[in-house]
């Protein structure tokens, strides 16, 4: 069941985001699929960055 209210987020750490966020394929992959992503410290429990 869809809820036309709630965003979906993908949520990774710091350090994997990190790694791919130079890669071009990716960059598509989020800009195409309009992906959310949350960015997250793993080791501070700490969310660091939204991204619409």
């Amino acid at each position: 069941m869809k809820d036309p209210n709630r965003l979906l987020f993908l949520a990774m750490p710091r350090d994997f985001y990190s790694n791919l966020f130079d890669d071009p394929y990716f960059q598509l992959v989020l800009k195409t699929y309009e992906v959310r992503v949350i960015v997250y410290d793993f080791e501070k429990y700490t969310i660091e960055q939204w991204i619409k």
